[in-house]
């Protein structure tokens, strides 16, 4: 079966690239169109389990689009950013609506599907660097300044940076998976954020890992 994609990027060429880069794999573009156009075309096409947005540093605008598709919808594809350079403000933003990654229009065909697979099964593609970057700007990481973590929790957290999954955090850990979910539903209760990048975020600032 094949990978549904909506393709929304305010460029022809870039459209039209990047279905030449999905041509003759398991991935299909079930519509394109404008940046403005992402909200509709997510609506349209409800199936769709992946957004490629693109966006240029400063226009973030875009992923105010991404925020408002994430709050109304109870099953939104997931987010992935797609521009020619980035920014520390770019990747702030982009982490807290909730995007899972930030790929360049410089990465080979191989990187190219192999960041869109990782991205539909639920994998974040920002890296440590991208979490210290983003730590040093955007409103996220405002957020449990006085927060105080269990030896657990911080345990949990650290691993969470690491990009582990709570399946993997549970092995390393050696504790149960239902244990691991728990110790991050309270993180991110504790911390007022919504998901675990942006949790890995604090604890990057924050010095705990």
């Amino acid at each position: 079966m094949s990978i549904r994609i909506i393709v929304a990027d305010d460029r022809d060429l870039i459209r039209a690239g990047l279905r030449e880069f999905v041509r003759a794999t398991d991935l299909e573009v079930v519509a394109e169109g404008t940046v403005s156009d992402a909200a509709r075309l997510v609506t349209q096409h409800d199936a769709a389990q992946l957004l490629i947005l693109g966006l240029e540093p400063p226009g973030t605008d875009g992923l105010a689009l991404v925020e408002q598709m994430k709050a109304s919808r109870a099953k939104p594809p997931a987010v992935l950013i797609y521009a020619a350079r980035t920014s520390a403000e770019l990747i702030a933003k982009a982490i807290a609506v909730g995007t899972s990654g930030l790929l360049l229009h410089d990465a080979n065909h191989e990187t190219f599907l192999q960041s869109i697979h990782s991205v539909v099964l639920g994998e974040s593609l920002w890296s440590r660097e991208d979490l210290r970057r983003a730590g040093s700007v955007g409103r996220l990481t405002d957020a449990g300044a006085d927060v105080q973590l269990t030896r657990r929790e911080s345990e949990v957290i650290v691993k969470m940076v690491e990009g582990l999954t709570n399946k993997q955090i549970a092995q390393h850990l050696e504790i149960s998976y239902e244990t691991v979910k728990e110790h991050v539903q309270h993180i991110l209760r504790k911390l007022g954020v919504t998901d675990r990048t942006q949790a890995a975020v604090w604890a990057v600032r924050h010095g705990l890992a």
